[in-house]
């Protein structure tokens, strides 16, 4: 089994009358043991066992049996509570929660005292209402800033035209082509070579393979999303590879915005700062697939030209993606059509997950007072000098 909070192997130190396991994480010292040795140390209230099913599931279960990890309450306050599982009745307790708990002088380690910091916050933003308010406030960010015309010039030029870049890069790599992203081109290394193929195939396996031992499903479903464009590079000709180049250029903007979106509802990485790191996902994500679909949009709509050229050299380059696009054949209109086609995809399987998300924080809604009255009553670092008394005027 690994250890919850550092995925480092867990050891058994013990095991009681009945046979079961307590065990130990070499590495940040957390403690796995059942949910009643954890009532008896004094590590977990004796109504822990009625809260195990209430609560937002924080991370997947050392067990493997699928389940996740919820917060359980403590004898008294602390800053990282015990986390249960609501199927082995197992109770993971770190080890800064026990130092705590049983008042031990000794810290914890420095990279566990770290990921304990992280922890604290995660209950309230882990939430799923927190999500499904998160989406539309990003959305409105977008918006505001799309409406001034310099902060859409920085935006484009510091976030869109990387994300344009790289799903070039990106795009050649999986169809077995070396290529580098760099600011405003993207450099391809020759032709197709079976050195980038074997690169891109070890490295999908890799991610599958690491998703499988983490426990991490959208981690998966990501590597396998990828096999069939690694295939359909393999079964293209030269001119076939190129125009998917090409076109993945404007189309990583939606591909690759809405992947980020999507990374923002699910769990890419086990670690506690995920929680905090998702955030930027939806911020970027956002910042890259609306602009994309309002422009195509207007658009096919006819109040906004297609763009020809490219940025470095204005609009009358022949080099720039729908100039080689048109040139290889595309029409106009399917050229429109296949871009606007491909932004309403994107935005379909956003809004399936956000719908998903809303509807599950309405539920739990009564819970997310509780996550945030827990917040604020978190222990706060106190001046050691503000409760000493003042020092007597006189004897």
């Amino acid at each position: 089994m690994l250890c919850p909070g550092c995925r480092s192997p867990l050891r058994p130190a013990a095991r009681d009358l009945a046979g079961h396991a307590h065990w130990r994480c070499p590495a940040c010292e957390g403690t796995w043991c059942t949910i009643d040795e954890a009532i008896a140390g004094g590590l977990v209230s004796a109504d822990a066992p009625r809260t195990l099913d209430g609560g937002t599931g924080l991370m997947p279960c050392p067990g493997g049996d699928g389940a996740t990890l919820r917060p359980l309450p403590a004898p008294k306050p602390v800053a990282v509570r015990p986390l249960g599982c609501p199927r082995c009745r197992h109770v993971f307790v770190p080890a800064a929660t026990r130092a705590a708990l049983r008042g031990a002088a000794t810290p914890a380690p420095r990279s566990a005292a770290r990921r304990e910091r992280l922890h604290a916050v995660v209950d309230f933003e882990n939430h799923p209402l927190v999500h499904a308010i998160a989406v539309p406030l990003a959305v409105a960010a977008t918006l505001l800033v799309m409406a001034s015309p310099w902060g859409e010039f920085f935006r484009a030029l510091s976030i869109s035209m990387p994300v344009h870049e790289i799903g070039h890069a990106l795009a050649a790599l999986l169809a077995g082509v070396w290529a580098i992203p760099l600011p405003f081109f993207t450099f391809i290394l020759g032709g197709h070579a079976w050195s980038a193929v074997l690169a891109v195939g070890a490295a999908i396996g890799w991610l599958l393979r690491d998703a499988v031992r983490r426990r991490l499903p959208a981690r998966f479903a990501l590597g396998l999303l990828l096999l069939p464009w690694v295939v359909h590079g393999l079964a293209g000709n030269d001119a076939g590879r190129d125009q998917w180049i090409v076109f993945m250029g404007i189309g990583g903007e939606f591909v690759l915005g809405a992947l980020l979106v999507l990374a923002f509802f699910h769990r890419l990485h086990d670690a506690p700062s995920w929680d905090l790191v998702r955030f930027a996902c939806l911020a970027l994500g956002t910042a890259v697939l609306v602009p994309a679909v309002v422009a195509w949009d207007q658009i096919a709509a006819g109040s906004r030209p297609l763009p020809t050229g490219s940025f470095l050299r204005g609009g009358d380059d022949p080099g720039g993606d729908i100039d080689r696009l048109l040139a290889a054949g595309w029409s106009r209109e399917a050229l429109v059509d296949a871009y606007v086609s491909l932004g309403r995809a994107c935005l379909f399987a956003v809004a399936v997950h956000w719908l998903w998300v809303a509807r599950r924080g309405w539920r739990e809604r009564a819970s997310l007072g509780e996550a945030w009255r827990r917040l604020r009553a978190r222990p706060r670092a106190v001046d050691p000098g503000a409760s000493r008394p003042p020092p007597s005027a006189g004897p």
